[in-house]
């Protein structure tokens, strides 16, 4: 496996060549769906909701980890089809606020700025799993990873501006399994993206949260609105 702890006591590998291929495709094939989309400059938004009657076809809006101010001044669109993000791109100067325009790009290898990758550091036990769909529980994570140990699912809310969970697991092999057989997983028809979890996502503030709940209820963990 090549595991080994890192200065938090937590386990953490480097993918190898095969899995950062196969992370690299679920991650391209995301992207391929999805615009990077600036906001007019006297456009600042709390939420989604007055973006989502201006393009139906987005399929999921994400705003950034809001500002001090509380606000956004972009966003991320995902599209069921790559067709259809290429025609919203190509739309997308003609949505006006107030005279001013809407700026979008494509996100990944297609974008003007595609960032040069370094190879991910991850937890060699923990999943995590992005796009979930409304409405979602635990339960349902529970249902689509049997094999996970613990499931820790925190919900979109005024500060967290996606739905996400990490699921943990006994071994390398049973998340890795867990992940070869996700590649194409849905749950309430939304398809998700599921890769190992990077330490750009797992903070020591997530972590400690995570597991003090964890410990104290000794079962899975669906995080309270507005925490941290």
């Amino acid at each position: 496996m090549g595991a080994r702890s890192n200065s938090t006591g937590y386990l953490q590998m480097e993918l190898t060549p095969l899995l950062n291929q196969k992370t690299e495709g679920r991650t391209s094939h995301r992207d391929e769906r999805t615009l990077y989309v600036r906001f007019p400059p006297s456009l600042a938004l709390r939420d989604k909701s007055f973006l989502e009657p201006l393009v139906p076809s987005a399929v999921d809006i994400r705003l950034p980890r809001l500002s001090a101010t509380g606000t956004a001044k972009f966003c991320y669109m995902e599209f069921e089809t790559e067709e259809e993000a290429t025609r919203i791109k190509e739309s997308m100067s003609n949505i006006k606020v107030e005279g001013e325009a809407f700026y979008a790009d494509y996100v990944g290898k297609k974008s003007k700025t595609y960032p040069v990758k370094e190879p991910k550091v991850v937890d060699p036990l923990r999943l995590y799993v992005g796009g979930l769909p409304v409405g979602m529980h635990v339960k349902h994570l529970r249902a689509a990873f049997p094999t996970a140990t613990q499931v820790l699912y925190k919900k979109a809310s005024r500060k967290v501006t996606s739905s996400h969970a990490y699921l943990i697991f006994a071994s390398h092999e049973d998340a890795l399994r867990a992940f070869e057989s996700s590649s194409d997983l849905k749950i309430l028809a939304k398809k998700v993206i599921v890769m190992f979890a990077t330490y750009k996502n797992i903070t020591e503030k997530n972590e400690e949260q995570f597991t003090t709940r964890a410990k104290k209820q000794k079962t899975d963990v669906e995080m309270e609105e507005g925490s941290e």
